[in-house]
């Protein structure tokens, strides 16, 4: 399954009718003696304490509470300011030395002058798709000139602009 894809209610009836009425392949198969006896050893003296067990209906400790807001912008710069770990240290350097043009945009893409482009696109539009008008949701920042052929423009603001994944799909297929 596509991470993100959702079935519509259409077509979540459509598989519920279509699997209404089969039968399960081992139903009514009895099991065997022997795999009985196998089963019971298994699970026999296994519990759960009541230390470590679910307990419905306890809520968690950290239920209805939300970070304080100076916590969450240090949280954020710390992000912004650490180079990925995967591109960290002497077992990397290889890694460094041969990127080829293929995977070069991905690394550029997790700089700081990029990350921070993205995020000033999506402000200044409000988060909100530019050609659809959707509010939130899975927003890419599309470059108006591209990305290969105007290296001068990546990180100016009014080269990129806000779209839904779906709207972003269509500018590219076009």
């Amino acid at each position: 399954m596509i991470k993100g894809f959702h079935h519509t209610k259409e077509a979540k009836k459509k598989i519920g009718q279509a699997s209404r009425g089969r039968v399960p392949w081992n139903k009514g198969i009895p099991c065997k003696k022997e795999t009985k006896e196998k089963l019971k050893i298994v699970q026999k003296g296994k519990h759960y304490s009541p230390n470590t067990q679910f307990k419905k209906g306890h809520k968690p400790w950290h239920a209805n509470k939300s970070m304080p807001d100076y916590y969450k912008k240090s949280l954020s710069n710390a992000k912004l300011q650490k180079p990925t770990r995967y591109w960290l240290g002497k077992q990397r350097l290889d890694m460094r030395k041969s990127i080829n043009k293929r995977n070069l945009r991905h690394v550029e893409m997790g700089r700081l002058e990029y990350v921070n482009w993205r995020r000033l696109v999506f402000q200044r539009d409000n988060f909100t798709c530019i050609v659809c008008e959707k509010v939130g949701g899975r927003l890419n920042a599309h470059h108006l000139k591209s990305w290969k052929n105007y290296p001068k423009l990546r990180y100016k603001i009014n080269n990129g602009i806000t779209l839904c994944k779906e709207c972003h799909l269509k500018v590219h297929k076009v």
